[in-house]
């Protein structure tokens, strides 16, 4: 996946105090422009207690 921080360049672009324009090796990525996205995802089955978990008001 492309790089959010530099938009997959490998290198940020910025001006310094006088104006000129700089670029430097992309802090996120490490130069490479590409990052790669890990996730996790969780699910939990618990039993349904008829009077304990349906105590919760329903909005319709």
């Amino acid at each position: 996946m492309a790089c959010k921080r530099c938009e997959g360049k490998g290198r940020i672009f910025y001006l310094d105090q006088g104006g000129a324009p700089l670029s430097a090796k992309c802090p996120v990525c490490n130069g490479s422009g590409r990052v790669k996205v890990q996730s996790k995802v969780i699910t939990r089955i618990e039993p349904f207690v008829p009077g304990e978990d349906d105590t919760e008001l329903m909005t319709m």
